[in-house]
């Protein structure tokens, strides 16, 4: 019995000139019984217009980086049952060879090493669909994102059905007209990259360049994104909505379902306050310039019930708030709610019962561990503490919050960090499918337009067992009631950008 000879032809747009050269196929094509066959697909890469919908997306193109083809392969299929996987070179018209009996194609573009050995070693659609525990950063990589096969509808699973043609012979002529029958009834496979990516577009700022507040005076200077996902899935499963009559899609990810706590934990990235959290990315400054670098992250969706504070993507933002009556950008206290100065805090002390004195103490011997001689300034004491005993305390913000049982917040030189969730639709009314999270091959621009409250002395962490602030973010609170649905066009695949204005 002869091996037949099977060919798929990748038609691809400029950008795929840059390809592998490597036409050489991965897997050996199962003997045959039937007659040559070929297969061409036309693959659309993510891209868009200049276009933007009213509290719609913008339709943006990628970048370069973002959207180089350094690879390619076809997975094909018989239904379920993977026949093949086919690295194919994207820059020709070439004929490439495949199994005759595949029905579907799913496509992979730049893949990362992890699904190119899921993808070798899988039989099945399921087995190669498995959850993948990776860094963003091995998925988004310079000229190489990772994309792959879209989907149309959620019946498809991201599957492409295909019909090879085949020869009626297998003489040259034959061949070559299969090869052209094929060419002219090509398959369309739209790809999106697997990553979504959030940046800080615009901090909104008076006329003397200063950041917009109320109550105090702010600044803006990093930010890095916080509950981020660990885990992806080659292809996510589209899910619909409807925004007043209007088709939407959302995605299914891998933590879809409301997670608990000490799932949550697990399932994400949490910035820490003791841990090293990398380089922070620098907000736009008109002193320096805009600040346009984005950050990638895997894609993370919510079911209505798991739309809660514990399972959303944030954008957590480093700034100072300083309130009015207070030294520009110095340290103060915050006491039942009551803003003070380091002079007041010692006044409130001095007239304290004896029972507060000894709590106010030992929320010092607890801050001041390196110099545990030192008191509270006041009654007894022979050593006074000063403001800049404290404030050479490292996070002394975040160490201040972990004390028992008597709290007084510590904002150290105004340091205050922000929480921002990141909404996908913001035209959806509050517990609607699609409010929350980051979709993939959507890109989403938060704005800043006024800060009017300090927020925490130390990064949100509701993993974190340490902090005893009452205000520390409850993982269990839904996110907040205002919001709304929006359209996405996932069938000509840009970048995807939402933008969003925040009051912090």
């Amino acid at each position: 019995m002869k091996i037949r000879s099977f060919f798929v032809s990748m038609l691809a747009i400029a950008a795929l000139a840059s390809c592998s050269n490597n036409d050489e196929f991965d897997n050996l094509v199962p003997e045959q019984t039937s007659g040559n066959a070929y297969l061409a697909l036309s693959v659309n890469m993510p891209q868009g217009g200049s276009t933007r919908a009213n509290s719609g997306p913008t339709i943006g193109n990628g970048t370069e980086q973002e959207s180089k083809l350094t690879s390619i392969y076809v997975v094909g299929l018989k239904d379920n049952a993977i026949r093949g996987v086919y690295q194919v070179n994207g820059a020709t018209a070439e004929a490439f060879k495949v199994a005759s009996d595949i029905n579907k194609v799913f496509v992979v573009a730049n893949p990362s090493t992890k699904m190119l050995a899921q993808m070798k070693a899988a039989a099945s659609y399921a087995a190669m669909n498995l959850a993948i525990a990776e860094s963003v950063n091995e998925v988004a990589k310079t000229n190489n994102f990772m994309m792959t096969s879209a989907g149309v509808s959620p019946a498809d699973k991201g599957l492409t059905t295909v019909t090879p043609v085949v020869a009626t012979n297998e003489s040259t002529e034959a061949i070559n007209a299969a090869k052209a029958t094929a060419l002219t009834n090509k398959a369309t496979v739209n790809i999106d990259r697997v990553m979504s990516k959030v940046w800080l577009k615009s901090v909104a700022r008076n006329a003397d360049k200063s950041v917009v507040a109320e109550n105090g005076k702010a600044s803006v200077d990093t930010w890095l994104l916080n509950t981020t996902n660990k885990n992806y899935y080659p292809y996510a499963e589209l899910t619909n909505y409807t925004v007043s009559g209007t088709p939407a899609k959302y995605r299914v990810d891998t933590n879809f379902e409301k997670l608990d706590m000490a799932a949550a934990t697990n399932a994400f990235n949490w910035l820490s306050n003791t841990k090293d959290n990398g380089t922070w990315n620098q907000c736009p400054n008109p002193e320096v310039g805009p600040a346009i670098a984005a950050q990638y992250c895997l894609e993370n969706t919510m079911s209505v019930a798991g739309q809660v504070y514990g399972n959303t993507t944030k954008m957590v933002v480093k700034a100072t708030f300083t309130p009015n009556g207070i030294e520009n950008f110095t340290s103060w206290f915050r006491m039942g709610g009551v803003v003070m100065t380091f002079d007041q805090v010692n006044a409130s002390y001095a007239t304290a019962s004896t029972a507060d004195k000894a709590t106010y103490s030992l929320f010092l011997d607890k801050l001041l561990t390196a110099s545990r001689t030192k008191g509270w300034k006041g009654e007894g004491k022979t050593t006074e503490v000063t403001l800049a005993d404290l404030d050479a305390i490292g996070k002394g913000g975040y160490l201040a919050a972990t004390v028992n049982p008597y709290l007084i917040e510590y904002f150290q030189k105004s340091v205050c960090y922000y929480d921002i969730l990141i909404k996908h639709d913001n035209r959806v009314q509050s517990k609607l499918l699609g409010r929350w999270g980051v979709v993939r091959n959507n890109d989403y621009h938060v704005n800043i337009t006024k800060i009017t409250k300090p927020g925490l002395p130390y990064i949100p962490d509701p993993t974190d067992p340490a902090i005893t602030d009452p205000s520390k973010p409850n993982p269990e609170t839904p996110n907040d009631e205002t919001s709304s649905f929006i359209a996405v066009d996932i069938v000509v695949n840009p970048w995807t950008s939402w933008e969003q204005d925040n009051e912090l």
